[in-house]
């Protein structure tokens, strides 16, 4: 995103964001909060973010080059369909037991669909995860 000569600069900007961030944002939240409204604080938010986002599309060059790589549909099925059933499952106990067949079936499919997909990351060429570098 930056020329490598600027990249010292930017790195003490974000720096010094990230360090007064914490300090000033639940001041003026607090002050904002107490005097007005809760609802000032998006009133505050939203333009500043309105304007920064502006400034940087007109200013931020891409210095990276773009590449074409082509989707692995397979992968991306059994991924989301996978970590999906695993999350229904997991967030579907305290409501209905682990003994419930729904509940098992999907955290079931949902681990053999996640197997499935790390089984076709390592045998394809162009996936989502490179499980030979991990």
């Amino acid at each position: 995103m930056f020329q490598p000569h600027e990249r010292g600069k930017y790195m003490g900007i974000f720096g010094l964001v990230i360090g007064l961030a914490p300090a000033i944002g639940p001041t003026l939240s607090g002050y904002l909060v107490e005097y007005f409204n809760w609802r000032s604080l998006f009133h505050v938010v939203a333009p500043i973010a309105a304007v920064t986002f502006l400034i940087g599309f007109k200013t931020i060059k891409n210095v990276g080059t773009t590449i074409k790589v082509p989707i692995d549909f397979i992968s991306v099925i059994f991924s989301v369909l996978g970590f999906g059933g695993l999350l229904y499952g997991t967030s579907s106990i305290s409501e209905k037991g682990f003994d419930n067949p729904i509940v098992l079936v999907s955290m079931i499919g949902g681990i053999a669909l996640v197997a499935l997909f790390g089984i076709t990351s390592i045998s394809t060429i162009n996936t989502i995860i490179k499980f030979c570098c991990i």
